[in-house]
């Protein structure tokens, strides 16, 4: 992989200098899936994720972000109600976000 930034990536990827260091998932090893063998758990209050939480988390805070913030620590930080987070995943399961799971399927 090339460290050069490719042409239009975002301005808030190119700050990192470099574009391995935004696209890499850190500490896993070449080759395995990021969070193969183990269960993503929230870095505030350790609580085990689903997979609707840490696509939230993504989409609110960073899409290559490799740690997560449960749905209940996310409502605080942002200073709202944990059933305003779920009406926005059902939301945008809705508009088709693959970070999402629908119903009887996975991402």
């Amino acid at each position: 992989m090339s460290s050069e930034i490719p042409v239009g990536a975002r301005a808030d990827v190119m700050a990192f200098g470099r574009w391995e260091d935004v696209n890499s998932s850190a500490g896993m090893p070449a080759g395995e899936p990021e969070g193969a063998g183990r269960e993503k758990r929230c870095r505030n209050c350790g609580r085990a994720l689903t997979r609707d939480e840490i696509g939230l988390h993504k989409k609110l805070f960073n899409r290559a972000a490799d740690s997560f913030l449960c749905i209940s620590c996310s409502a605080e930080y942002f200073g709202v109600g944990t059933q305003l987070l779920e009406e926005k995943i059902r939301q945008f399961k809705e508009m088709g976000c693959t970070l999402f799971e629908r119903q009887g399927t996975s991402p």
